[in-house]
């Protein structure tokens, strides 16, 4: 939309499995929440629930999701969980205050597969009010978090690949 505004013709704008209005998850009250999510959505069945995860110290925490999903417990690794969870909480609060607009243009959608309890269902309904130009669903393996991992990754990359040089060849095709 600021580009747009700012008179910038937009070529392509694609959506990778973004919960519209009023979809917003509810899971951010704490990290512990946020790292129970992950380990669910990595197929890590609850081994360890909730209350028992929040009685753990931060680090530990950290430890523990590290060891349910059988990834080495070190510093770097600690380190991207971390991150993982700043940006969790930074997505949250961003999508918590967008208000959207309609837009003149296309969407490309890529809507995970496979639902979860924790993620909108159906996330691509709720931007066809607002895609004018029309809404294009590209349904990807996995669900909302595997999807940008691997295996699943690869189908979203070349999937998205494929479309920007479709889009690539409109625009040298009408220049």
């Amino acid at each position: 939309q600021r580009l747009s505004a700012a008179g910038e013709q937009i070529a392509y704008l694609g959506m990778i499995d973004s919960p519209g209005p009023g979809q917003m998850p509810t899971i951010c009250s704490d990290d512990a929440e946020i790292l129970s999510h992950l380990l669910l959505t990595f197929g890590v069945e609850r081994v360890l629930n909730l209350d028992e995860l929040r009685k753990l110290e931060p680090e530990q925490q950290l430890s523990k999701t590290l060891q349910l999903t059988g990834q080495p417990d070190t510093p770097a690794a600690r380190m991207t969980l971390r991150r993982t969870l700043q940006l969790f909480h930074a997505q949250f609060n961003a999508m918590q205050s967008y208000q959207p607009t309609p837009y003149a243009g296309k969407i490309h959608f890529y809507l995970a597969g496979e639902q979860d309890n924790y993620n909108a269902q159906s996330s691509d309904r709720a931007w066809v009010p607002f895609a004018q130009g029309g809404i294009q669903i590209h349904t990807m393996p996995g669900n909302h978090i595997s999807m940008n991992t691997s295996p699943h990754v690869q189908s979203l990359a070349t999937c998205l690949q494929n479309h920007l040089y479709e889009c690539k060849q409109r625009i040298i095709l009408t220049l």
